[in-house]
């Protein structure tokens, strides 16, 4: 059975744990790495990159998922949910697939309870539709083959003696 760790799909999770730090020795590439587990308790981590092009996305991730803004401790996300998308991603320069936390998105609000009243009148108005109109086949479409004429039932009538004429 699949889960976050292996499986590509839609996961709900929630942050583990949370730090900042540096991705490279010089201290030019600044990180959030977060580890996101699953239901089953299974986790990946995810690094959101604070440098280059890839700031504005990482903090509009942090803001909308987990409602984040800077300068705030990112150990304050860790035990909020989210919903995690896993994706196989080919890599040309090493030829090869890895499996990776392509995207990370607020969890989905449930509906609000619709009232019985509501109910009542979208079911007033799905009894005044009209009934659905014949279904004609579209120009072009190719009618329908037809049925296979009906084979007789073999013959049962032969006499003990006679041998049926196959």
């Amino acid at each position: 059975m699949g889960n976050i760790t292996n499986t590509p799909g839609k996961y709900s999770a929630t942050v583990t744990n949370a730090e900042i730090g540096f991705w490279d020795s010089d201290q030019n590439k600044p990180v959030i790495k977060l580890t996101l587990a699953d239901e089953s308790g299974a986790s990946v981590e995810h690094i959101l990159r604070l440098y280059a092009g890839a700031f504005s996305r990482a903090v509009e991730t942090l803001k909308k998922a987990f409602n984040y803004s800077f300068p705030s401790d990112p150990q304050e996300i860790i035990g909020k949910p989210c919903q995690v998308v896993t994706e196989d991603v080919w890599n040309d320069q090493k030829q090869r697939t890895y499996y990776e936390v392509r995207w990370i998105n607020p969890v989905s609000k449930p509906l609000a309870q619709a009232p019985a009243s509501i109910l009542q009148k979208l079911a007033a108005q799905a009894k005044a539709l009209p009934p659905p109109a014949p279904r004609t086949p579209r120009a072009g479409t190719p009618a329908p083959a037809p049925r296979p004429a009906v084979r007789p039932a073999p013959r049962n009538d032969f006499a003990d003696d006679e041998a049926p004429p196959f």
